[in-house]
């Protein structure tokens, strides 16, 4: 990029919060950074909301630079949790002072991360990925999208079923079936077009995120809270973060559910990557750092974000629908999650999502 380019993208940030994402973006031409000028299209810099400024960067080197930061976040939250204890002790064991405490965290939401790409995978090892099967191409309207669970996930599958033209594209049962909802997905190409989809221009990429903190509040209030006991499903979650022994030697039905603090000591016993997807690392459902993403919209903004999503998919006259238009409510966890944490299970959550934290920039 020239010094044309950074100047004009620096003022680009600073006048409208936006930033390009992209690895593969053409440089700046004359006239590029013009107010209003037709030369600043999606193309040239997609823009991105303020608090998300980022490219791209390989999981492997994602996870060195995170482990080379990991002792300056855990002495930052040890010495929160030691001051509180020894100044206000019954208020930081009690949790009197969470709301304030998670919302000064949440803050640093509004912060930016800038992480370069370090290497390019070849479309063979990326089919090699988990991430492959869940990564939505559509042909049709020539955008890649990546569905997170917990983060607008059957919004956005009711509206790429729209667009792609299913009559019953309100139907999020069906919607949710990989092998009936009549969506292609990047495991469905050879290695030489998914290198093509991926990194050529022809396919604007996204994805949503949302804080690590309130997105697993809202699996565990999903999962475990709002279920009925006695469904087959209820078990399958309860298994999942025990095991099916500890199910199948219980009423699970008639037992107390777990407490939250329960589901977090159950998750750090597990293995990131092999996480049920409602509650695993962000970064690992999507390959965030291996798949060039173009635009990373917040789903703390996500009417703003989503419209821009559609504009620079050219489909600005497309409404993105809320959750009570797609007969699915909400959790609740937005407005909740200060109440289930203390300082210690905030530690817990930061380190057992310390990938999502620093790649996306939630810290």
């Amino acid at each position: 990029m020239n010094a044309r380019a950074r100047s004009c993208l620096r003022a680009r940030v600073r006048d409208s919060g936006s930033v390009n994402l992209g690895a593969n973006r053409r440089e700046s031409e004359p006239g590029d950074c013009l107010p209003g000028s037709a030369a600043m299209d999606s193309r040239a810099f997609v823009e991105a909301p303020a608090h998300f400024q980022a490219a791209v960067m390989p999981p492997s080197a994602a996870q060195s630079s995170a482990r080379g930061r990991r002792s300056w976040l855990l002495f930052e939250i040890v010495l929160l949790v030691a001051v509180a204890l020894l100044f206000c002790p019954g208020e930081a064991r009690s949790g009197k002072w969470n709301s304030q405490m998670v919302s000064q965290l949440q803050h640093k939401q509004e912060q930016s991360v800038s992480l370069m790409p370090l290497r390019r995978r070849s479309g063979a090892d990326i089919l090699q990925e988990d991430y492959a099967s869940r990564i939505i191409v559509s042909e049709l309207n020539r955008f890649v999208f990546c569905p997170v669970p917990k983060v607008a996930n059957s919004n956005w599958k009711y509206v790429i079923r729209q667009l792609e033209g299913f009559s019953d594209y309100a139907n999020l049962t069906l919607g949710h079936r990989v092998d009936l909802n009549g969506l292609r997905y990047l495991s469905d190409y050879s290695p030489d077009d998914a290198e093509r989809i991926l990194f050529g221009s022809e396919f604007f990429k996204f994805a949503f995120v949302r804080d690590p903190y309130t997105r697993l509040v809202s699996a565990y209030l999903d999962k475990f809270q709002n279920k009925d006991a006695s469904s087959e499903e209820y078990r399958l979650f309860m298994a999942q973060i025990y095991s099916w022994k500890y199910v199948r030697d219980r009423d699970i039905a008639k037992e107390p559910r777990p407490s939250f603090r329960a589901f977090v000591d159950e998750l750090l016993k597990q293995k990131p990557t092999r996480m049920n997807l409602h509650w695993m690392p962000q970064s690992y459902i999507c390959g965030f750092g291996d798949v060039p993403y173009d635009f990373i919209g917040r789903f703390e903004n996500l009417v703003s974000d989503a419209s821009s999503a559609l504009r620079f998919m050219g489909k600005g006259d497309v409404h993105f629908p809320s959750q009570e238009e797609i007969g699915f409510l909400p959790s609740g966890a937005t407005n909740t999650t200060a109440e289930y944490y203390t300082l210690e299970l905030m530690l817990k959550v930061k380190i057992m999502y310390e990938v999502d934290f620093v790649l996306l920039g939630y810290e």
